[in-house]
Formats: structure tokens, C-alpha cells, sequence
């Protein structure tokens, strides 16, 4: 977008009788706090809907299926970090790659899924410190999964 051809919003803020940028703020922040529980609701759908999809798997599960995990795994990686709750992300993050991992060696580990899945589901009340050492867990499986 060009200099003199400025967004909707641009040209509001600190504009004369424009909204400020720190009332900017305060307006968005007051609307992600209103909707952080039905956020939270929603991710927490999303692990359970993960969980319930791994319940009837057994074996090796079809494209079909690694798609809907990773795409119920990529909803919450997308709306972790905006309502405070990185690790979760990172954690919905790491399954997403774990998935990719999975469909370019044409296998699939059970195990490594299921504990990325309690993962998310701890990760969605684990205070900060504690996420952090679970998230790293998280990591070094798929990483030995990628390259072992």
C-alpha cells in the first residue's frame, strides 16, 4: 500500500477527532478479552475432537484422516498465541509437524500422536513454567522421529 494510499483504520488513528492508537489498543484488547473463553472453549473442542478421532483409528490412518488431525491441530496453533497460551501452540505446532513427518515417510507412530495429543489437552491450563519443559519434550520426539 502506497504512502498516500492509507487503510481504513490508518486514517482514523490520531487523526483530528480520530481515535488514538492507545484507544486502539484498549478497544482490541477489551474485545479479545471478551472473547477468550469461547476461544478457549473452542480449542479445547479441538483437542477433544483430535482425541476422539485417534480413539477410532487403528493403524496406519488414510490421508483423509492425517488431514483433519492436522488441520483440528493447526486451528489451535492459530489461536493459542493470542489468548496467552504459546506452549500451546508450539505443542499444536509440533503435532502439525509431526503429521507432516509421518506423511512423507509413509508411516505413523501411535504413540508419538498420543502423547502430542495429552500434551495439548495439559497445555491448555499448564501454568507458563511447567509448559515450557513440555513443550521442549515435544520437540526432541519429533525431532528424533524426523532424523532417527
Amino acid at each position: 500500500m502506497s504512502e498516500g494510499a492509507k487503510s481504513p483504520l490508518a486514517r482514523c488513528l490520531n487523526a483530528p477527532r480520530g481515535i488514538t492508537v492507545e484507544a486502539a489498543e484498549q478497544r482490541a484488547q477489551a474485545h479479545l478479552d471478551a472473547i477468550e473463553n469461547f476461544a478457549v472453549k473452542e480449542m479445547a473442542a479441538c483437542v477433544d475432537s483430535f482425541a476422539s478421532y485417534l480413539k477410532l483409528l487403528h493403524g496406519n490412518p488414510p490421508d483423509a484422516v492425517r488431514d483433519e488431525l492436522q488441520r483440528l491441530a493447526y486451528v489451535i496453533a492459530s489461536s493459542a498465541g493470542t489468548f496467552g497460551r504459546e506452549a500451546l501452540g508450539a505443542a499444536a505446532l509440533s503435532t502439525c509437524e509431526l503429521i507432516d513427518v509421518f506423511r512423507q515417510k509413509h508411516t505413523w507412530d501411535r504413540e508419538a500422536i498420543d502423547v502430542h495429543c495429552d500434551a495439548m489437552r495439559l497445555l491448555l491450563d499448564l501454568p507458563a513454567a511447567e509448559a515450557t519443559i513440555l513443550v521442549r519434550g515435544l520437540s526432541k520426539v519429533t525431532s528424533h522421529l524426523e532424523h532417527g
